[in-house]
């Protein structure tokens, strides 16, 4: 995911840390990647960002998290109702339907409205991300599931605390040590979860 973002005042440079890797990109974010910058810094004669441009980040920032948070409630709370209210028992059904709707909605997006870019289907990467795939698959099977069975709220503190144990996983499996930020970030996240839950 896209973890900090700095931008020139031109718009020429935009370095985005994705994943632990800088890339540089030119134009707007989400433009393209061009090349890797050396020094992962912006040029000299790029300037700071103004003022006027770091709150209008902040507020396209927050309009997106609002948006995740409204769009991901009104999922849960959806698949709960079909499964509790109308006995809808078919979760893979659902998972299917959920899925060719959001493929629809972005490729929508993308070549009608121009609002999101992103290349077009290739077999070689399909095969490559195959497995990553095949796991998101069943991640999001057992998570409707679990909303079939589990009340709302123990749903909720089940899948905010599953970031805490990637964390762990990731230090055991990988020896990636986690920033100090993260940790809290997620602490807070969990004991908040735990707390609504």
């Amino acid at each position: 995911g896209l973890k900090s973002m700095r931008t020139g005042w031109s718009g020429n440079a935009v370095i985005a840390e994705m994943g632990g890797a800088d890339a540089t990109m030119n134009g707007k974010a989400g433009a393209g990647m061009v090349a890797s910058n050396n020094n992962n810094l912006p040029s000299p004669d790029d300037a700071p960002i103004s003022e006027l441009e770091l709150r209008r980040e902040v507020i396209v920032s927050l309009s997106v998290c609002a948006f995740y948070i409204l769009v991901s409630s009104v999922m849960v709370f959806s698949n709960k109702a079909l499964a509790f209210t109308y006995g809808f028992t078919m979760t893979n059904a659902l998972l299917l339907m959920q899925m060719m709707f959001t493929i629809g909605l972005l490729h929508f997006l993308r070549d009608v409205v121009h609002l999101i870019d992103f290349p077009r289907f290739e077999l070689s990467v399909a095969r490559s991300v195959s497995p990553v795939s095949f796991f998101y698959c069943l991640n999001a099977a057992a998570a409707l599931l679990a909303v079939r069975e589990l009340s709302v709220p123990s749903y909720t503190m089940v899948k905010r605390s599953a970031s805490l144990f990637s964390l762990v996983l990731e230090f055991i499996i990988l020896n990636k040590r986690p920033r100090v930020r993260v940790v809290l970030s997620l602490i807070v996240m969990v004991i908040g979860t735990v707390i609504a839950a």
